[in-house]
């Protein structure tokens, strides 16, 4: 669960990127972009889990699951009208 005093750090980063550019508010919402985001998070989240069962790389299942949430959180981001 998150602080207060968590949230409003987060929310006072967000307002620092929007001003800095890092994130910019969107007028048009492109559904490819959207699929795009959300099939990337679909596909990194499916070869972590293959990793995983093959116990192949403990590495590779981290970083390919962090990719899966760096691409579902952008695609949130996007359909709420932000482009980070």
């Amino acid at each position: 669960m998150l602080t207060d005093k968590r949230i409003k750090e987060a929310q006072s980063s967000f307002n620092s990127y929007l001003q800095d550019g890092l994130v910019a508010k969107k007028k048009e919402f492109e559904q490819r972009i959207f699929n795009i985001l959300e099939n990337n998070a679909n596909e990194s989240l499916k070869i972590a889990e293959m990793l995983f069962a093959n116990q192949d790389s403990w590495l590779w299942t981290i970083v390919t699951s962090y990719y899966s949430m760096y691409y579902i959180a952008n695609a949130v981001l996007y359909k709420m009208g932000y482009k980070v």
